[in-house]
């Protein structure tokens, strides 16, 4: 049985993401999983906190696309059982509707991004 969600954590998935959500993480393009809804959100975070003993994001650009915002970063991991470390680039595209991201698309490069997306300026 999952533990109830800390009520700040609940709180900023309400505020910032559409109940609808559909996200596909970086992994989810390799794996082909998609998670719907705040809750698959609140799960995935869970998984990854349970799994690394360190995670380590960090926002590199972000670029205002009118319906859209384009994000890159960077992120560093630390295995909770292996200990091995990780640190990989990459890109995500959000979509955002009233107010509220309702998509995030995850990509390996800004390339591998829609064209007329990495392509904007």
């Amino acid at each position: 049985m999952r533990k109830a969600l800390p009520e700040a954590r609940r709180e900023f998935l309400e505020e910032a993401f559409a109940p609808d959500l559909e996200w596909i993480p970086y992994m989810g393009v390799v794996e082909g999983k998609v998670y719907r809804g705040r809750d698959a959100l609140d799960l995935w975070l869970a998984d990854m906190l349970e799994a690394f003993e360190e995670v380590h994001p960090e926002v590199q650009t972000i670029r205002d696309l009118d319906d859209y915002v384009l994000v890159t970063g960077r992120t560093m991991l630390r295995g909770r059982a292996s200990q091995v470390g990780a640190d990989f680039n990459w890109v995500q595209l959000f979509c955002f509707r009233g107010g509220r991201v309702a998509w995030i698309r995850s990509y390996r490069d800004e390339g591998a991004a829609p064209g007329d997306v990495a392509g904007s300026p």
